[in-house]
């Protein structure tokens, strides 16, 4: 799905060193979701983005990278530096975005490019992103939010309040549906 830049406004996180930790199921490994606002972080997330959507979805780089990009504050889902498994670097194992679009009183939330590298599925990365963003936006003024999920993980976005509102829509090759949630 492709945004309309004129129609955004560019988030600024209330706290730009916001983290969360993210308990993984079965493992003692320490992990955290956090704001991607240095320009290494957003090449982080836009990595993660790059091996799921790219590599492994069959989009192309044109098609992930929008021109919302500048638009975007940027999550990233990692391990925590220091830890055991990444001596002195985080090992980013998710991504997710957020944009505002400005014409509705307050902003509506988007959450979007929601991405986990496949060998960290199922562990709560995803949900914690999402409830990261949307608690940031929240903060933010924003008492709706969209996200438009693929069909195959309508489930997910259900399972996090968000409604699917039936318009369904191509993203490039990929089937979407638009799902909201009151914030």
């Amino acid at each position: 799905m492709q945004y309309d830049p004129e129609r955004l406004v560019k988030p600024l996180p209330p706290d730009p060193e916001a983290w969360r930790p993210i308990e993984l199921p079965g493992s003692d490994l320490p992990a955290m979701v956090r704001w991607a606002v240095e320009d290494d972080e957003v090449e982080a997330a836009f990595g993660v983005r790059r091996d799921v959507f790219v590599k492994e979805q069959g989009y192309t780089e044109e098609q992930e990278f929008d021109d919302a990009e500048p638009m975007a504050l940027h999550v990233l889902a990692q391990l925590v530096p220091g830890c055991a498994t990444t001596p002195g670097a985080a090992r980013h194992l998710g991504a997710a975005r957020l944009l505002l679009d400005s014409t509705e009183e307050p902003p509506i939330a988007y959450v979007s490019r929601l991405s986990v590298l496949k060998f960290a599925r199922g562990m709560g990365m995803g949900r914690a992103m999402v409830e990261f963003i949307l608690e940031g936006a929240r903060e933010m003024g924003c008492r709706r939010a969209r996200a438009g999920a693929q069909i195959t993980a309508l489930d997910f976005w259900e399972r996090l309040g968000f409604h699917p509102t039936g318009e369904e829509y191509m993203d490039f090759h990929v089937p979407h549906e638009w799902t909201e949630k009151e914030l």
